[in-house]
C-alpha cells in the first residue's frame, strides 16, 4: 500500500460524514456522473485485447479501499465502477472550510482552456514533469489531466512501477481520459467550465451548463418514455458502434493534447457558441437551451463517450499488451 492508499485509508473511517456532505454536492461536480464514467470503461472493455483484461482484471483484484457510490455499491464491485473512483477519492477529502487547493488532484481531473485567448498549456500549469522520485499519484497540484493521463500511462507500461502504482494508474486513467473527452473539462468562459451558468433543458429545473453535458446528456442517448433514467449498459447499447476504421484511427492517435484540443474545439463551438441571450430570473440569469442545442449535444455526447472508451483501450492494450 502506498502513501496515497494510506491517506485514503485514514480518511474512510469519517467517510460516512463525507457522503452526507457530497450528497448535496452539484451533481456537476462528478465528471460526466457515474454513469458517464461507467460507460466509458464498459466501450473500453470491448475493445481491450483479451491479455490487456487479464492483465487489469489481476490488478485491481485487490484494491484495498474502495468507496461508496451513490446507489451504495462499492467502487470495486466491477470493472466500470472503478472509472468512478477518482471522483470518489477527491471528494472523500472536501469538508467545512476546505478549499480545491486543500484537495489533493482536484485540479487533475480537468484542463479549462479559456475560450477567449487561453492555451492549452496554461491550462497545464505549463506541462511541469514530475519531480525526480515523485510517483504519479502523489504528484503536485496543481495539474490537469493532460499530463496526468501521460503520466499514469507511462508508470502502467514501467517495469519498475510497483503493484499499487499501477492499480492507481490504472483507475486514474479510467477516469481521466473519460474527463478529457467532456467538452467543458477542456475549455472555460470564467465560468468554471460552465458550473456557473445556470440553463434549462425541455422546461425543467435550471442546473449548471457542465451538470447537463455531464449528466443529461448522457441520459439522453438512451432515454425513452417512461425511462428517462437508463443505466450505463443502456447507454453503452443505443451508442453508435465505432468502424474498424475509426478504432484504428483513434487508437492510433494516442496524444492526450490533442484528445483535449478536439474536446476543447467541441466546447467552443457547440457548448458555448450555441447558447442562446440569457433570460432574467429572481435568481440570475438562465439559458434556455433549445431542441436544437440539446440534440446537437446529445451527439457530441454519445460520439466523445465512445471516442473515450476506444482510446482508453488503445492505452490499456498498449501499456499491458503490446503487440
Amino acid at each position: 500500500m502506498n502513501a496515497l492508499e494510506r491517506r485514503a485509508c485514514a480518511r474512510f473511517a469519517a467517510l460516512s460524514l463525507v457522503c452526507c456532505a457530497c450528497a448535496v454536492l452539484s451533481p456537476s461536480a462528478q465528471a460526466w456522473g457515474d454513469k458517464g464514467h461507467q460507460v466509458v470503461a464498459l466501450v473500453a472493455w470491448e475493445h481491450m485485447s483479451p491479455k490487456a483484461r487479464d492483465a487489469i482484471t489481476a490488478m485491481l483484484a485487490n484494491d484495498p479501499k474502495p468507496y461508496p457510490m451513490r446507489d451504495g455499491v462499492m467502487t470495486n464491485a466491477s470493472f466500470d465502477r472503478q472509472a468512478t473512483w477518482a471522483d470518489y477519492y477527491r471528494d472523500s477529502q472536501r469538508g467545512p472550510g476546505v478549499t480545491p487547493d486543500d484537495i489533493h488532484s482536484y485540479y487533475w481531473h480537468f484542463a479549462d482552456i479559456e475560450i477567449h485567448g487561453g492555451s492549452l498549456e496554461q491550462a497545464c500549469y505549463g506541462f511541469q514533469p514530475l519531480p525526480p522520485g515523485d510517483l504519479g499519484s502523489e504528484g503536485p497540484d496543481p495539474d490537469c489531466a493532460v499530463n496526468k493521463i501521460e503520466q499514469f500511462a507511462l508508470e502502467l507500461s514501467s517495469p519498475s512501477a510497483s503493484a499499487d502504482e499501477k492499480r492507481l494508474a490504472i483507475k486514474y486513467l479510467m477516469h481521466f481520459v473519460g474527463d478529457i473527452h467532456q467538452p467543458l473539462h477542456a475549455a472555460d468562459d470564467v465560468d468554471h467550465g460552465g458550473n456557473g451558468k445556470n440553463a434549462t433543458v425541455n422546461g425543467g429545473s435550471a442546473q449548471p451548463l457542465h451538470h447537463h453535458w455531464d449528466v443529461t446528456f448522457v441520459d439522453a442517448v438512451a432515454a425513452r418514455p417512461g425511462k428517462p433514467n437508463p443505466s450505463p449498459q443502456e447507454v453503452v447499447a443505443a451508442l453508435k458502434k465505432p468502424t474498424a476504421q475509426q478504432v484504428t484511427q483513434w487508437q492510433h492517435d494516442p496524444s492526450p493534447r490533442r484528445w483535449a484540443l478536439e474536446s476543447y474545439a467541441l466546447a467552443r463551438r457547440d457548448a458555448y457558441g450555441d447558447l442562446p441571450v440569457p433570460s432574467s430570473t429572481p435568481s440570475g440569469k438562465v439559458y434556455k437551451l433549445s431542441k436544437a442545442y440539446a440534440d446537437q449535444a446529445k451527439r457530441d455526447v454519445a460520439t466523445q463517450l465512445v471516442k473515450a472508451g476506444v482510446r482508453l483501450a488503445g492505452v490499456f492494450n498498449k501499456a499491458l499488451a503490446p503487440d
